[in-house]
C-alpha cells in the first residue's frame, strides 16, 4: 500500500497579480506527480483554497485538475482555515465532496482497503486554536486495530508554528502516540520527526505564501508513504525563492536603494521570475523616513526580472522604532495600557533633558486628571 500526502494548496492565492497560475500549476503538479507513482490514495491537510469563499474562475480551475486524479484515485482531504465558514454554511471542500470529488473529514475517519490491507484516515479539519484541545479532547481519535492509522490536523502546532507567549495553541505532545503517521497542516515547510508509534510530519504548502526564510531553504512537494517508510518529493515548477536581510545604521535613503540594487545583481535571471524578499532593518540618517527611500522606482526598474517584496517596517529613525517596540509589546500583552504611558512619557522627558524620573507616575497621574499646577511644580523641580 503506498499513499500521497500533500497539504496547503492555497488555489486562488495572489489571483490578481502576474502570480496568479503559480498555486493551480504546483497543484497540479504535485497531483499528477502522486498518480505517476501510482499511490493508492492521497491525503490532503487542508486549505486546498486561500479564499473562504472562491471566486467561481477559482473552482473551475480546481474542478479541472482534481477531476482527472479523482476518476482514478480516492482523495480524502480535511479544511483548513482559510476554507473554515461558520456553523451550518458549506464551506469549499464540502463543496467538492457534494461534487465527488473527494471525501471530506471533520471529527471523523474512514477506513479503506487495498489488497488485504487496510488504511484508515482520521481528520480533523481546521478550527479555532482557542478551541483545538476542547475540539481533539472531546472527539478522542482511537486508532482501527490492523490497519495503518493516519491522523491529519490543520492547526497551529507548536514548536513548529508558535503563536505568542499566550498562546493556547496545540504542542506537538498534545497529540495521540498511537499513531502510525500524524499529517499537520496550516505550516509551509516540510518537516518530519518521530513521535510516539509512528512520525509527525508537515508536508509544506505546494504554493509560496508566506515567504519566510525557511522556505527558501526548504524544498516545495509532498510525502509518499510506503511500508512504514517516508519519502519526500520535491516539485519542480514553483518559482525561486530569495529572502535577504538587511541592516543599516543611520543610513540615507540612497545608500538603502544602493544596497538592494547590488543584492539583485548577484541574483540570476530565471524565465520564471524569482520572488525575492528583503526584510530592512536599523536606522535611517536623521530627518529621513522611509517614505524617502521611492520603493516604487525601485519595482520599475526591476519589474521585468524579479517579483520584489520590500519589508521596511523594522527601518526609520531611532525614535520611531523605538515607539513601535512599546506598541508591539502592548499588543503581546507584555504592558498594561498606564505602563505604556510612562514608556512613551519617559521617552518625551529624556528629550527635555528631566532628570527626576522618581516622580513619573505622579506627572503621568496629574496630566490625566488636568491637575497643572502640579504638573508645573513637578516638571519645575
Amino acid at each position: 500500500m503506498k499513499f500521497a500526502v500533500m497539504s496547503d494548496f492555497h488555489l486562488g492565492y495572489a489571483y490578481n497579480t502576474e502570480r496568479r497560475e503559480d498555486s493551480f500549476i504546483q497543484a497540479e503538479e504535485a497531483l499528477q506527480k502522486a498518480a505517476e507513482l501510482n499511490v493508492d490514495a492521497i491525503l490532503i491537510a487542508g486549505d486546498i483554497f486561500d479564499s473562504r469563499i472562491p471566486s467561481q474562475d477559482v473552482l473551475a480551475k480546481a474542478l479541472e485538475i482534481l477531476k482527472p486524479i479523482a476518476e482514478k484515485i480516492p482523495i480524502i482531504a480535511i479544511h483548513g482555515t482559510h476554507e473554515r465558514r461558520g456553523k451550518g454554511l458549506i464551506n469549499s471542500v464540502q463543496l467538492l465532496e457534494k461534487a465527488g470529488l473527494l471525501k471530506h473529514l471533520h471529527c471523523d475517519k474512514i477506513v479503506l482497503d487495498f489488497n488485504d490491507q487496510k488504511l484508515a484516515i482520521h481528520g480533523m479539519s481546521g478550527v479555532p486554536d482557542d478551541y483545538a484541545h476542547l475540539v481533539l479532547e472531546k472527539w478522542v481519535p482511537e486508532v482501527v486495530p490492523g490497519a495503518v492509522n493516519v491522523l491529519m490536523l490543520h492547526q497551529s502546532i507548536e514548536p513548529f508554528l508558535y503563536t505568542g507567549a499566550n498562546s493556547s495553541s496545540l504542542k506537538l505532545t498534545d497529540l495521540p502516540q498511537s499513531f502510525d503517521l500524524l499529517v499537520g497542516g496550516h505550516m509551509h515547510w516540510n518537516e518530519e520527526k518521530k513521535y510516539g508509534d509512528g512520525t509527525f510530519i508537515i508536508p509544506g504548502s505546494t504554493v509560496l505564501t508566506q515567504m519566510r526564510k525557511i522556505e527558501m531553504e526548504k524544498p516545495k512537494g509532498f510525502y509518499i508513504y510506503e511500508n512504514n517508510s517516508l519519502q519526500f518529493i520535491p516539485l519542480s515548477t514553483p518559482r525561486k525563492f530569495y529572502y535577504k536581510q538587511l541592516s543599516f545604521e543611520n543610513a540615507k535613503p540612497h545608500e538603502v536603494i544602493d544596497k538592494i540594487k547590488s543584492q539583485l545583481s548577484e541574483i540570476s535571471i530565471e524565465i520564471k521570475k524569482p520572488i525575492v524578499r528583503f526584510i530592512l532593518t536599523g536606522t535611517l540618517e536623521k530627518g529621513f523616513s522611509t517614505d524617502d527611500l521611492q520603493l516604487s522606482l525601485l519595482d520599475k526598474q526591476f519589474q521585468g526580472k524579479f517579483i520584489l517584496r520590500i519589508d521596511k517596517t523594522k527601518l526609520g529613525n531611532q525614535e520611531i522604532l523605538e515607539r513601535r517596540e512599546i506598541i508591539e509589546r502592548l499588543r503581546q500583552k507584555q504592558l498594561s495600557v498606564d505602563e505604556l504611558g510612562l514608556e512613551i512619557l519617559k521617552k518625551h522627558l529624556e528629550e527635555l533633558n528631566y532628570k527626576d524620573f522618581s516622580s513619573i507616575e505622579s506627572l503621568l497621574t496629574s496630566l490625566a486628571e488636568g491637575d497643572v499646577e502640579s504638573v508645573r511644580k513637578l516638571v519645575s523641580n
